[in-house]
């Protein structure tokens, strides 16, 4: 007989939400959760990146090519992150059916191009597929 038993803990139809820093979780994240309790949103699905924007560009250019724009590949959010925070057991992409990712815009940064944000933009523009960013 199988044993599917490792199938029980893993949580399916999940909301994950990345956000850019700690202010945005706690302060912001929080009130918007405690305002409207029926959001899909559980608070140990919002993670913190604990970088900009630029970062995580380069994040996803490290692990998917610098040519990942043109690639039009599947950009897996819930794997980056378990890896710049070494997560154990990693996040899994087939957990959640929506992700969502929250960062500024920092147009004051050394990394800033308008090419980098449009690619990022037209990429991440789907909650249910590799996600959507604001």
């Amino acid at each position: 007989m199988n044993n599917y038993d490792f199938l029980k803990n893993e949580q399916k139809n999940q909301t994950l939400v990345l956000v850019e820093g700690k202010h945005e979780k706690k302060i912001l994240l929080n009130i918007l959760l405690a305002c409207f309790p029926e959001l899909p949103i559980l608070s140990n699905n919002i993670h913190v990146y604990e970088a900009d924007i630029y970062d995580l560009y380069h994040d996803i250019e490290v692990e998917y090519e610098e040519d990942w724009y043109e690639s039009d590949i599947e950009i897996d959010i819930p794997l980056l992150i378990s890896r710049r925070h070494s997560i154990e057991p990693q996040l899994k992409k087939n957990n959640f059916i929506n992700i969502i990712l929250i960062f500024d815009y920092e147009h004051h940064d050394i990394g800033f191009k308008d090419e980098k944000i449009e690619r990022m933009q037209n990429h991440f523009n789907s909650m249910s597929d590799d996600g959507i960013l604001f």
